[in-house]
């Protein structure tokens, strides 16, 4: 058992306070926990605290207040001097002789009959060891969240990818619309153009048949004037022909595809 060593007795407003002789011991440090037992002979009624550390890492305290059968037997008062520390996670996997129990506000350590105290060195270590494991958990999940930005980068890098995509398609589509507009206009202007040939040679040929039905009637009454001059038709068909070859033209330069579709059945 631990105990401290008497000093000169204090005297506060007038009462006499005497010096504190600690006792204690630590029974176990298993399963997470540290039990043992503590008091002060100078004050047998009261209950005292225990410090627990790591190394010089402070783990909490815990008030010898708890009853034990064991401690009544022996004459340490009325029992009520025993305690149960919960070790944090961290601590658990650690050397018992890592751990060090005190009385609070000093560094007088209680007993351990089962075990040498551990030497303060070893403590630091331990400590070092779990600031380290903290570390590496802190570096993982800094990992991973980079990682978590990575991809989130590479979505929205894919998501713009498509939407240029998609854009290069829209104006694809509007390109062939506009060219499929122009090819249904220059074909109606072939049409169009077309027609008015028909009419022209119809024009044309009606106009024939009643110069003939004029020659003959001439003729029938003898010496007549001399027939009409027939309208040049090669001029005309000729400038037909130019209006509907320009049309085509501009077909074949805004949409070869179309144009390819339009003649292709006319040429076999």
């Amino acid at each position: 058992m631990a105990e401290s060593v008497p000093t000169v007795e204090e005297t506060r407003d007038n009462v006499h306070v005497l010096p504190p002789r600690y006792v204690g011991h630590v029974d176990e440090i298993d399963g997470g926990h540290v039990r043992g037992w503590a008091r002060n002979e100078a004050t047998p009624g009261a209950r005292i605290v225990i410090d627990v550390y790591l190394g010089d890492q402070p783990l909490g305290s815990v008030t010898a207040d708890t009853y034990r059968k064991d401690l009544a037997a022996a004459g340490f008062g009325d029992g009520r001097h025993a305690f149960s520390f919960a070790l944090p996670p961290a601590a658990r996997t650690v050397p018992p002789t890592a751990i060090g129990v005190y009385f609070h506000g000093t560094r007088i350590p209680l007993v351990r009959t089962w075990a040498a105290a551990a030497p303060e060195e070893d403590g630091r270590l331990v400590a070092r060891l779990a600031a380290l494991e903290g570390d590496h958990e802190r570096v993982a999940a800094a990992l991973a969240a980079a990682g978590k930005e990575q991809r989130e980068v590479r979505d929205a890098v894919a998501a713009i990818e498509r939407m240029l995509a998609e854009g290069s398609l829209r104006r694809d589509d509007e390109r062939a619309a506009a060219a499929a507009a122009a090819a249904d206009a220059v074909r109606a202007e072939t049409d169009e153009l077309a027609r008015r040939l028909q009419q022209v040679e119809k024009a044309f040929a009606d106009n024939d048949a009643f110069l003939l039905r004029l020659d003959e009637r001439l003729r029938g009454f003898g010496e007549g004037p001399a027939p009409r001059p027939r309208p040049p038709i090669l001029p005309i068909a000729l400038a037909m022909f130019a209006i509907a070859a320009s049309g085509l033209a501009i077909l074949a330069a805004s949409a070869p595809r179309l144009f390819h579709d339009l003649l292709y059945p006319l040429l076999g």
